[in-house]
């Protein structure tokens, strides 16, 4: 992606409730977001470097901080990308005549496991 994307990361709150929890007392752990919608942990750090594992199913006592992609952002920026690569090569938009229905038909593919009854 090019430079005037700008950053893709994101520095969010883990939890909206933990905001309460942000005090001089209390240092905020930091953790990437999970890659994996099923894991039961995710690793932060604290302030000295160490580890701690983090419960994924419960909000924690502490302030965390997660950093993640700003996928919308990066999604946008490369639609970007791909449609200047396609102007380039003359391919800017698609034939505006209408399709037929068997042209529509194909173009929707085709279904491997349609249930068409019950009995």
């Amino acid at each position: 992606l090019p430079a005037s994307t700008g950053s893709l990361l994101r520095v969010r709150l883990g939890a909206p409730s933990m905001r309460s929890h942000m005090n001089a007392e209390a240092t905020p752990w930091i953790a990437v977001a999970a890659a994996d919608d099923h894991a039961k942990t995710i690793t932060a750090y604290d302030s000295q470097g160490h580890t701690h594992a983090v419960d994924t199913a419960r909000v924690p006592d502490r302030p965390l901080y997660v950093l993640d992609i700003d996928v919308t952002k990066a999604h946008r920026a490369g639609l970007e990308v791909l449609q200047k690569a396609f102007a380039d090569k003359g391919l800017t938009s698609l034939p505006s005549k209408p399709a037929n229905s068997a042209d529509a038909a194909s173009a929707a593919g085709w279904w491997a496991t349609k249930v068409t009854a019950v009995e």
